[in-house]
């Protein structure tokens, strides 16, 4: 048995073409959560997001789903350049559904 924590993902970035492969690369491992590419009304910075999968903690869906995340993200660090810099920014979340006090909100990772 387990309980709700939703976790997802939002990547932005300046670069159209950059977008477009990591939101290609954001269906093809987290399938049908993934948002379509939005653009900010000044700027045109482009974002998409990568939903939370519906599952509780410790089915094996949650699982899959926490995986499939892992494996962008980690994607999205081989993006940067050299001198380290990356044309994408991410926030990837989690907080709970069901029960804020057994898990509260927490940023997994940036970038």
């Amino acid at each position: 048995m387990g309980y709700m924590c939703h976790h997802h993902i939002v990547v932005i970035s300046f670069h159209e073409k950059d977008i477009k492969k990591a939101h290609a690369r954001a269906k093809d491992k987290c399938g049908d959560v993934v948002t379509e590419i939005l653009m900010t009304p000044i700027n045109g910075y482009r974002f998409f997001m990568v939903g939370p999968d519906g599952s509780k903690e410790g089915w094996s869906a949650s699982d899959k789903g926490d995986k499939s995340r892992e494996n962008f993200v980690d994607w999205l660090n081989n993006q940067a350049y050299k001198d380290g810099s990356n044309s994408f920014s991410w926030i990837y979340v989690k907080h709970a559904g069901e029960d804020h006090e057994v898990d509260p909100p927490e940023i997994i990772s940036w970038g």
